[in-house]
């Protein structure tokens, strides 16, 4: 699908007000709208066309113990 847009925003949130101002379709992280999608404030249109999940590496310094918040972020994002 092939669509031309009349004006780009690049910040997630500007989006997210342009969406509930009725004024375009846009395709953001789901974190981002999930509770707008629950309370029925915006509704997903093109569920088929979602893009493929991302990948996410985290390096390290190899042989060093992990910094605490270091290891909650990696026990968070292996959950």
């Amino acid at each position: 699908m092939r669509l031309t847009p009349r004006f780009w925003l690049s910040q997630g949130g500007a989006l997210v007000d342009t969406m509930l101002a009725h004024c375009g379709l846009a395709q953001v992280p789901l974190f981002m709208v999930d509770g707008l999608l629950s309370a029925g404030a915006l509704v997903e249109v093109l569920p088929a066309f979602r893009p493929r999940p991302l990948d996410l590496h985290l390096v390290t310094l190899g042989g060093r113990r992990l910094v605490p918040r270091i290891q909650a972020l990696l026990s968070e994002l292996t959950a």
